[in-house]
């Protein structure tokens, strides 16, 4: 884990933290960086919990990010008419100052494969059932 919550940090998210190969958590939360999520990030093949909320980020959450196979919890600041940050698999969406707020998600990161793989998956698992239904 990277916990670096609250600590009044400055300037972006340094590309290098794409080398920290066993990175669970990575926890940017509350301090003041700027510039776009690198998207070294998607490199993280363990990360499970990205949380960037409350700091100055803006622009798009690469893909790249959402594709992370263990990714199930995604904090960005996506919520409100002029989002720091758009992202299609935020978990929670915050909302700054002066009226903060954040909102959990149904969806999360893992399930946002696709329609056609949710169907398939869907079918695979009546199939099973009705598999185990006739023993």
């Amino acid at each position: 884990e990277l916990v670096l919550f609250g600590n009044y940090f400055a300037g972006k998210i340094p590309p290098e933290v794409g080398q920290l190969k066993n990175l669970e958590v990575l926890d940017v939360y509350a301090n003041f960086l700027t510039g776009q999520v690198p998207s070294q990030i998607s490199q993280l093949s363990n990360l499970k919990e990205l949380h960037l909320n409350d700091n100055n980020i803006n622009g798009k959450i690469p893909d790249s990010i959402c594709k992370l196979p263990l990714l199930t919890e995604l904090v960005a600041d996506c919520l409100g008419p002029d989002p720091e940050v758009t992202c299609s698999c935020a978990t929670v969406c915050c909302r700054g100052l002066p009226d903060a707020k954040c909102f959990k998600l149904k969806k999360s990161p893992s399930t946002t494969t696709g329609k056609k793989t949710q169907q398939k998956k869907k079918k695979n698992t009546s199939t099973a059932t009705k598999e185990e239904e006739k023993h």
